[in-house]
């Protein structure tokens, strides 16, 4: 529930499905980004795509391809990723049928075991500098309630101990809990979503945040400043991380690409509103490129005024003003 008091102007960019709204002062405008154009946001820090590992990245065994290195999109080997461990303790190189028969990264059998589980080092691993102020990745879980961790650094920051969360609730990072988070283009709670446990597909989560959070191994729980002691659990298609603010058209657009190249769908280009009521000498503006669906709309007195180049439905309407 969102109460919007005071004579000010809030602009919601982006709103929960089933968010009530009761506008009781001033006025209160959709802003939603209207994406048409998508493409991967300029200058990643770190852009991973497993389509792009080479003969010369992996080593054959038998059936197998070990991941050695995962070289950078835009930087090549100066911002590879490298795997942290030896042997059969590495990622193996894969294609997949959930993502139309496309290379995957998969990282194993999540293990708590130090030295076991498979995960990889970033290029800024154990460095202060480059922190992560935006992140995609594409990842699917491999076993039902594993909870393997998507990224960490040596303060646990991504770290991952439930089974309806994506970031632990009792390992909150201030700047994290603050955090956008979406799975699928869809915004999520981090402390209560169970999307990361989907194991029959593949899925888009992508984060963004005001404060920047240390991000430097891949699929790993980072518990000390050398040792890793819980890792693998994921197959991972593609990495993007920016060490810079993005803006709303860029962070719509990257995540709207990996969503269509790797998931087949669209990102959704609507929001859900179940009621909004609008008070006396309050404003709605129904202003936004994106399609509004309200279930039931509600005014004392104020004025609603509809502008922008997308749909508004209303599934009821009682008492409305002008």
């Amino acid at each position: 529930v969102l109460n919007k008091t005071g004579d000010g102007t809030l602009v919601i960019g982006q709103v929960a499905d089933g968010m009530t709204i009761n506008v009781q002062g001033g006025k209160v405008g959709f802003g939603g980004v209207s994406i048409t154009d998508t493409a991967v946001a300029v200058n990643p820090y770190v852009h991973l795509d497993a389509e792009s590992i080479g003969a010369d990245d992996v080593e054959d065994v038998g059936d197998l391809s070990y991941v050695n290195t995962w070289k950078d999109e835009n930087y090549g080997a100066e911002r590879q990723a490298t795997a942290a461990l030896s042997g059969t303790s590495r990622p193996t190189l894969k294609t997949s049928a959930l993502v139309g028969n496309r290379k995957i990264v998969d990282f194993g059998e999540r293990s708590q075991t130090a030295g076991v589980g498979a995960w990889m080092k970033l290029c800024n691993w154990e460095s202060p500098g480059h922190q992560a102020y935006a992140g995609f990745m594409v990842l699917r879980c491999k076993e039902p309630g594993s909870n393997p961790h998507f990224g960490s650094s040596n303060g646990m920051t991504f770290y991952r101990d439930a089974t309806d969360c994506i970031i632990a609730p009792y390992y909150k990072n201030l700047c994290l809990g603050a955090a956008l988070w979406r799975v699928n283009g869809a915004t999520e709670d981090p402390f209560s979503s169970s999307s990361l446990n989907q194991t029959d597909r593949f899925v888009v989560l992508s984060f963004a945040s005001v404060t920047p959070a240390q991000l430097d191994a891949l699929v790993a729980d980072k518990g000390g400043q050398s040792s890793v002691a819980d890792a693998g659990g994921l197959e991972v298609g593609e990495v993007v991380v920016y060490d810079r603010p993005l803006t709303e058209p860029e962070f719509y657009s990257t995540e709207a690409y990996l969503m269509k190249k790797w998931l087949g769908v669209e990102r959704p280009n609507e929001a859900n509103v179940a009621e909004m009521t609008v008070g006396n000498d309050a404003a709605a503006e129904l202003s936004s490129d994106q399609n509004l669906t309200i279930g039931r709309l509600t005014g004392g007195d104020g004025t609603i005024v509809k502008d922008g180049s997308g749909f508004v439905s209303v599934g009821s309407l009682s008492a409305l003003p002008t």
